[in-house]
């Protein structure tokens, strides 16, 4: 079967989203909260869909999708509500439609997100200059060339991904360790955004069109296999 999809970009400003707990169901779902008046000024969006009542194909119904933060598998969940913020990019992904919605776009609003399946991913675009998305998670960097000069030292890049058992690092030289921290002490999820830290020796630093051949280094004029970078770091999924 084709892969049928369907994508929208809409710019908002930001906005607050607090409390953050959720209202949760004996199923882990996400409820209306007990105050209306603060669940309808929450950011969301309404989307209507045709199709999703069997009964009445042709049938337009509404889904209201909340900015959800899941933290833990699908059996055990928590969420929590996420603030909108300048420069972040939120991706919502719907994965699945299981019946239909409510009738109106009002009846959406104030109901739960029922019979609809979705995630949001959520990066600093001012940060990660580097994001891969594969229709459900996301892994970025910061940074994706690094060069280390003869002296050795140290650089940091931010990593961020969505995948629920987080990153590795690989293909690095011998001579070139890392060490990797959350950016925020308090989290220490896997998929949240944390430092890689990465520690270059012996590195003479040649240009780009020379660097991991053998021969005179114009630099530093030292004649050994230079082991220098840029070395690229891409995020693959």
């Amino acid at each position: 079967m084709d892969e049928k999809i369907l994508l929208r970009e809409v710019y908002v400003p930001e906005a607050v989203n607090v409390p953050t707990a959720a209202t949760q169901g004996a199923n882990g779902e996400a409820l209306p909260e007990e105050d209306t008046e603060n669940y309808l000024r929450r950011p969301y969006i309404v989307v209507g869909l045709t199709g999703a009542d069997k009964s009445r194909p042709d049938k337009e119904t509404f889904f209201r999708i909340d900015y959800l933060k899941r933290t833990g598998t699908e059996a055990d969940a928590t969420y929590e509500y996420l603030p909108l913020l300048r420069n972040h990019r939120y991706l919502v992904n719907i994965t699945a439609v299981g019946g239909p919605g409510f009738d109106t776009e009002e009846d959406a609003k104030k109901g739960p997100a029922a019979n609809i399946m979705y995630n949001v991913v959520v990066w600093n675009e001012s940060t990660m200059s580097n994001v891969q998305y594969d229709g459900q998670y996301m892994l970025g960097v910061s940074d994706d060339h690094f060069t280390f000069y003869r002296e050795g030292g140290s650089l940091t890049a931010k990593v961020q991904t969505s995948w629920p058992e987080g990153f590795t690092v690989e293909g690095l030289p011998a001579w070139i360790s890392y060490s990797i921290i959350p950016s925020d002490p308090d989290k220490t999820a896997p998929t949240d955004e944390k430092n890689r830290d990465l520690y270059g020796h012996r590195a003479c630093g040649c240009i780009p069109n020379v660097a991991g051949k053998a021969g005179r280094c114009p630099k530093c004029a030292e004649s050994r296999f230079c082991e220098s970078g840029p070395y690229e770091m891409v995020p693959w999924l």
